[in-house]
């Protein structure tokens, strides 16, 4: 006798749909919904020097955090051809490395997940 077939359940199908339409329009970034945990995840689709994971309680609240950081990184000073002597293009090198751990540290936490508005990890 074969066992009778189990229809297959899915949850959330509207918070799933909009994890998949920001997944299509943010190219950079990969964005899925958790049925478990109920919140957005992105994470970063590019080289960084971290893990840069992002959650959002709802589709908004991620794509204000995505934008955030993409931002953050687009205005970043540029070093490398400047123009300045190879002492002061080093030393800024230096500070640069700092400014990133700095950053690093700022939007990413021990765990990956990235601090802001949306998640419970603040506290």
């Amino acid at each position: 006798m074969a066992p009778a077939p189990v229809p297959r359940r899915t949850w959330d199908h509207r918070a799933r749909g909009e994890a998949e339409r920001l997944d299509r329009e943010w190219k950079d970034w990969t964005v899925f919904y958790g049925t478990h945990s109920r919140l957005f995840y992105a994470i970063a689709a590019w080289p960084v020097p971290g893990p840069v994971i992002l959650q959002g309680a709802t589709v908004d609240d991620l794509e204000a955090q995505m934008y955030g950081i993409v931002m953050a990184l687009a205005v970043r000073p540029v070093v490398e051809g400047s123009g300045t002597s190879p002492g002061r293009a080093r030393r800024r090198s230096r500070d640069r490395r700092a400014d990133d751990s700095r950053e690093r540290e700022r939007w990413c936490e021990p765990s990956g997940i990235a601090r802001g508005a949306g998640g419970d990890r603040d506290s």
